[in-house]
Order: structure tokens, then C-alpha cells, then sequence
């Protein structure tokens, strides 16, 4: 998979995981399992995604552009997860050519968990992220005030802040194309 598979405007795309969470601590931080973001990550407009586990034991799939002005994303949920155990997740984005809005679905141990339309068209949140790093069990990001501001420490430095998974990450795959229930299940 080369990189711009995930980059640029957004084509067909899939990703792939199996995850095991040591614990569902409601601590007001995420666990970050696949992430990939600008490194302001907070009020530019490139297209961004998380997947991850909510500080509530859901797990969630986001994709959109950090830009607060111009909103748009999408936001699946997958559901609790348990602690202490396996679940594969897999996320499929599906561009439809012509169509105003393309498709995206979260499957939890091979099951349809949750699926949505986004519209990225026309916007600049579509542009995506060239120079990010995909990141696995990670998530780090630039913190942002409620007027959508970036924050200062005392010596004028943005401040930064980094989520961290608790538990193990296993066989990742990036996929060029949005995969099958079947073809998901079949790995």
C-alpha cells in the first residue's frame, strides 16, 4: 500500500486489527488503536481518523477534518468492549464516485457494527494528511481552547498532548480498497 492511498482525496480504503485492552479505565482519555492526523491535529483542515477505544469502553471510529469552522466527520460507534479479550475491528471507506456522499463502516469480530455517510466533496477537509504518519497505539495532538485557539504554556509553546493504548496491537493491515464483509472475515 503505497502512501497516498491515504492521503490526497480520500480513495476506497480499509484497515484492519486485533486488539486486546488491558483495562477500560474511565480516566478522560482515549486508547488510541490505528490514528493518523496532521500534527496540529486540532484546527487545520486536513482529514483525519482515530480509531479507538472512548474513555467509556466504546469503540469508536472518526474520521473528519480538525478544522471547527467547517465541520465534517463522521463518528461510528462499535460498541463496549471487554477488557481482557481479542476483538478484531476493521474499518472500510468507500468513496462514491458521483455519489455526494461515500460510506463508511466499522465491523467488530466480523460482524456490521455500525456504518454512516460523510460528504467530503467540494470541502478541503478531503485533502487529507501527506505528511502524517499512520500511528498505531498512539495518538498525539496540539490542545485547543473552545474558541478553537491553540494553547500556550508559559513559554509560548503550543501545548501537546499524547494518548497511549493499554494492551497489545496485532496483525495491522492497510488495505487500497474497501473490503468485503467476506474478504474481512476471510483474514
Amino acid at each position: 500500500l503505497s502512501t497516498d492511498s491515504l492521503t490526497g482525496n480520500p480513495a476506497d480504503f480499509s484497515i484492519e486489527t486485533w486488539f486486546y485492552s488491558e483495562n477500560i479505565v474511565n480516566d478522560g482519555k482515549d486508547k488510541p488503536i490505528i490514528s493518523r492526523h496532521s500534527s496540529d491535529g486540532a484546527t487545520d483542515d486536513a482529514a483525519e481518523f482515530n480509531l479507538y477505544i472512548r474513555n467509556d469502553g466504546h469503540l469508536i471510529f472518526f474520521m473528519g477534518s480538525g478544522n471547527a469552522n467547517d465541520r465534517r466527520a463522521i463518528e461510528l460507534d462499535g460498541g463496549i468492549t471487554s477488557p481482557e479479550e481479542w476483538i478484531q475491528a476493521a474499518v472500510t471507506y468507500e468513496h462514491n464516485t458521483g455519489a455526494s456522499e461515500d460510506t463508511v463502516r466499522l465491523y467488530v469480530n466480523g460482524q456490521l457494527a455500525s456504518e454512516g455517510t460523510v460528504s467530503f466533496t467540494g470541502n478541503s477537509s478531503r485533502q487529507g494528511v501527506a505528511n502524517a504518519p499512520i500511528q498505531i497505539g498512539r495518538y498525539h495532538t496540539t490542545l485547543v481552547d473552545s474558541s478553537n485557539a491553540v494553547i500556550l504554556d508559559a513559554n509560548s509553546n503550543p501545548v501537546q498532548e499524547t494518548h497511549l493504548f493499554e494492551g497489545h496491537i496485532d496483525e495491522v493491515r492497510i488495505w487500497n480498497d474497501a473490503r468485503s464483509l467476506n474478504e474481512i472475515n476471510e483474514n
